[in-house]
């Protein structure tokens, strides 16, 4: 009886201690989305408001279940605080510095991912760091950056849907994202360049190969395939909308379903590619013997002043941009003069190349009959 005690204990501390570091990086990872909470509100604004980024919401609940799917795997490593860690911490601190300088909110953000990064390398080392590399990188899929594709998107879509008319004997004109055939004009905007379906894509595809798949040139090929796939069905489905109402003299006209048409198409074309990947999947790994709990010898003390640094150093440099002797405006500091001339430089380049710019310049005439999408946001 009293051996089988001893044993329980001797199994129940490395799980407590295990438990600790676990604990500690969750602390150290809430009191960075703590200190930087206006920057995580407006990346959580953005998935609300725009459909193109609503998968967002799935990327850190799949990259937590597939770092605990992995948690036999880790147990068998002992986690050390690292030195690099602290200073890819320090490094991410000024690039969000600049971001704010610049004041590009993308660029912040992504700077927080990468505090986030680095703070589990710095408390779990290199070698537990290296066993969760994917799920850790997944989380970069988080932050909204994408809208610079829209435009080329958009452009990809009226070519490919105005040959595709051309092949099925619709006279047609397409330039500047405007599709005109003999019953009508049609604007490709932004919401249906097909930005949504191509990140979803994206985040779906990195999964799946890094599950089915495990030689790296399959899963890049795997990835490739999935974001042209994407492209294309995008196009298809715009060709569709198009081509059924010409074909019926517009008797039949989905304009006004197109939501629930475009995504039943996409659902469609990525469970046929999944089925055919799966067809061509590699063996699964042979299981290997449980591997044996390493002992923990980083002291608690020294682990949980490691988090109170970090806690800290991003609360002290978060804190000294928004100190009262930077409420000036654009005069004064270097930093702010930087600012000023980068917020010029993009507020030109938007204006160009933005989801409104270019799209606004088509043909004055003719009439707009219908509109394939009436805002950014919906797709």
């Amino acid at each position: 009886m009293n051996q089988s005690v001893i044993h329980a204990a001797f199994l129940t501390r490395p799980r407590l201690a295990s438990f600790g570091v676990a604990a500690a990086v969750l602390v150290a990872c809430c009191a960075i989305l703590a200190v930087f909470s206006r920057d995580v509100a407006a990346t959580l604004a953005t998935w609300s408001t725009s459909s193109a980024y609503s998968y967002c919401v799935l990327i850190a609940p799949i990259s937590l279940y597939l770092i605990y799917s992995r948690r036999a795997e880790l147990s068998a490593i002992e986690p050390e605080l690292s030195l690099t860690g602290a200073g890819i911490l320090l490094g991410c601190l000024g690039v969000w510095w600049l971001g704010m300088a610049a004041s590009i909110t993308e660029l912040r953000q992504f700077a927080i991912v990468g505090m986030i990064q680095a703070a589990v390398l710095c408390l779990l080392g290199w070698r537990m760091y290296r066993r969760i590399l994917f799920p850790m990188l997944y989380l970069f899929l988080m932050v909204p950056s994408a809208t610079a594709l829209l435009g080329p998107l958009q452009t990809l879509t009226t070519m490919i849907s105005s040959f595709l008319l051309g092949l099925a004997g619709i006279p047609v004109l397409g330039e500047n994202h405007l599709i005109e055939v003999p019953h009508g004009l049609y604007q490709v905007a932004p919401g249906c360049a097909g930005l949504n379906f191509l990140l979803s894509t994206l985040a779906l595809s990195l999964i799946y190969a890094g599950l089915i798949f495990r030689s790296r040139t399959k899963r890049v090929v795997v990835v490739v395939v999935a974001l042209l796939l994407s492209i294309a069905t995008n196009a298809v489905r715009v060709f569709g909308i198009i081509w059924l109402a010409e074909a019926t003299d517009r008797r039949i006209d989905i304009v006004d379903d197109h939501l629930l048409y475009g995504w039943g198409v996409y659902c469609v074309v990525m469970l046929a590619a999944m089925y055919v990947g799966f067809r061509f999947r590699d063996p699964p790994e042979q299981q290997s013997k449980p591997a044996i709990e390493a002992k923990i010898r980083t002291r608690p003390a020294r682990l949980w002043l490691a988090v109170l640094a970090i806690a800290i150093s991003v609360g002290v440099v978060q804190a000294s941009y928004h100190s009262p002797g930077r409420s000036g405006g654009c005069a004064g500091l270097a930093a702010n003069g930087l600012r000023c001339r980068l917020s010029a430089a993009a507020s030109v380049a938007f204006r160009w190349f933005g989801p409104t710019g270019l799209c606004q310049g088509g043909r004055s005439s003719g009439r707009l009959d219908r509109l394939l999408l009436a805002s950014e946001g919906r797709p």
